[in-house]
């Protein structure tokens, strides 16, 4: 059975601030890459951007290919039902977890070792998610008018 998770679009009648739209757009959806259950989410602006920052510095040919394991370590939630986790390592002096590697680099290791047809086949699955929400934020209403604003002329 398939996941999928949406974050369904709001009321446009209920939209008042900047805020009510942080959510909307975001899903989760399960994708089936070498029968292996990958759940993918879109990522936000931010997550992007943090991405996009990783790749500074780059060449053309290293900044495709980085860009593919920066989203993609981003993007994934679950592999077969099981999510990444932060590495941690004993701090010497006080004996304290410190983190080593957080989630999302530690899946950038993993992504990183694998081959380039199976990190583009993942990514083209990844390319589907992110479709699937240009399309449905595409139907959302451009401009909004409260109930009877048209007929004041407003």
């Amino acid at each position: 059975m398939a996941i999928e998770k949406t974050i369904p679009l709001p009321d446009p009648t209920k939209i008042k601030t900047l805020e009510d739209l942080v959510f909307v757009g975001h899903i989760e959806r399960e994708k089936e890459v070498f029968g292996l259950k990958i759940i993918l989410q879109n990522l936000t602006h931010e997550e992007n951007q943090d991405a996009l920052n990783a790749m500074s510095g780059k060449n053309d040919l290293a900044m495709y290919m980085s860009n593919k394991l920066e989203t993609l370590s981003r993007a994934i939630v679950s592999i077969n039902g099981i999510r990444s986790t932060p590495v941690y390592e004993k701090d010497p002096k006080t004996g304290e977890n410190i983190e080593k590697l957080t989630q999302q680099q530690r899946m950038k290791e993993v992504l990183k070792k694998m081959k380039t047809p199976v990190v583009d086949r993942i990514y083209e699955a990844y390319l589907e998610v992110a479709k699937e929400i240009q399309e449905a934020v595409e139907q959302f209403p451009n401009s909004l008018t409260t109930p009877g604003a048209e007929a004041a002329g407003k």
